[in-house]
């Protein structure tokens, strides 16, 4: 448990750093939607943080289910990825209109944000049901 309490403020103070450019960049463009997505993911992993330091059963729930809450648009969004792949034959467009780079890049920033908030929902859930199977 202490690894997952560990990991989960480490991913929360990286993902802290990245919400508040987030937040600056929409206060300058003036993209209230982005502020609104930097400020509530924020809360959302402080949340889940302060939840997994307390170390009881119904914290690790609540912190693992806010990690899988967070990675379920990035996981929508590498399904979204895979099957224009698969569709396409490639990473753009059958009539050539597209950018194998732009896809890359954008996979591969997607994919920064999403691999640690779901190895966090799958550490949680690994307690949860070692948890489970300890006390039956």
């Amino acid at each position: 448990m202490k690894i997952f309490q560990y990991l989960y403020k480490v991913i929360t103070i990286i993902f802290t750093l990245l919400c508040i450019w987030l937040v600056f960049v929409g206060l300058a463009t003036g993209n209230f939607v982005q502020v609104g997505v930097g400020v509530v993911v924020c809360f959302l992993l402080w949340v889940g943080s302060i939840k997994a330091s307390k170390g009881n059963r119904q914290g690790i729930v609540i912190s693992c289910g806010i990690a899988g809450l967070l990675s379920l648009p990035m996981a929508y969004r590498l399904i979204q990825r895979v099957v224009f792949v698969l569709e396409n034959g490639g990473m753009e467009r059958a009539d050539g209109y597209g950018s194998a780079l732009a896809f890359i890049i954008g996979l591969s920033f997607e994919s920064l944000l999403f691999i640690p908030l779901f190895g966090l929902f799958l550490v949680g859930a690994w307690y949860l049901v070692r948890s489970s199977f300890s006390h039956a």
